[in-house]
């Protein structure tokens, strides 16, 4: 199995970047997990990151916008 990967250089606020990314991989993403698993997942990671890294959760977020997930 070949992967390729876009290489990304992405500037702005935590918002801009994560939904920029998740955009510019929406639809090459495959899930081996069923969505609502993987949420699960990560909300039960969101106190600790957002503890830690206020702005990362952010990005998080966006990025779940960007592929067209709804994350809240």
């Amino acid at each position: 199995m070949v992967v390729r990967l876009k290489h990304l250089r992405l500037t702005g606020t935590y918002y801009e970047i994560g939904r920029r990314f998740g955009e510019s991989i929406r639809g090459v993403i495959e899930y081996s997990a069923p969505k609502d698993d993987v949420l699960r997942r990560a909300r039960n990671c969101e106190i600790e990151v957002g503890s830690h890294s206020p702005g990362l959760l952010e990005e998080l977020k966006r990025f779940a916008e960007g592929i067209d997930v709804d994350y809240e």
